[in-house]
């Protein structure tokens, strides 16, 4: 039974995961894309390997207020917004702790993830251009109910499993 619930905490721990770096990348996408890229400098400056430059608690502090940060004496927050000729960019506050952590580890594991979904050749590229693209992605809402209702299926299962080697054992 221990083994049971082991599994299912790591199934839940995975899925959760996945949720987070999705739902920050949802974030970004909708509120920080028109300013920033990852690979380039726009508005904004590049974000790729800005949390391991410096630290996820930093770029936290940093897109939840800028302007707190800024007011601390932060020397490379002060230096980022001298650089931008003092364009502020916006508070993210309202987003909340668990938003605000899911926007710093779609950050940290961009690259990473960039890594991962890459074709291995040009002739991979070449021969999926022609194929249709999905874009459509299930709200984070309806995940997060149908990973809950998948591990609430496999613990039933589990249990009934119990239940059935219990009555054969005492027939």
């Amino acid at each position: 039974m221990k083994l049971k619930i082991l599994i299912l905490i790591t199934l839940v721990s995975f899925s959760l995961i996945s949720q987070t770096y999705q739902e920050g990348k949802n974030i970004f996408n909708q509120n920080c894309s028109s300013c920033h890229q990852m690979d380039k400098k726009m508005v904004g400056p590049k974000l790729m390997n800005v949390v391991d430059k410096q630290s996820a608690d930093w770029v936290y502090q940093w897109v939840k207020n800028n302007k707190e940060l800024r007011e601390t004496g932060d020397k490379h927050a002060n230096d980022i917004y001298e650089e931008y000729g003092g364009a502020a960019m916006p508070v993210y506050e309202y987003l909340g702790e668990e938003k605000l952590k899911s926007v710093v580890l779609y950050l940290k594991e961009w690259k990473n993830k960039q890594t991962q979904s890459e074709p291995d050749s040009k002739e991979q590229k070449v021969s999926n251009t022609n194929q249709p693209v999905n874009r459509y992605e299930f709200p984070t809402w309806f995940k997060v109910i149908t990973g809950a209702l998948s591990i609430f299926i496999i613990f039933v299962f589990y249990l009934l499993l119990d239940v059935i080697k219990t009555l054969a054992k005492k027939h």
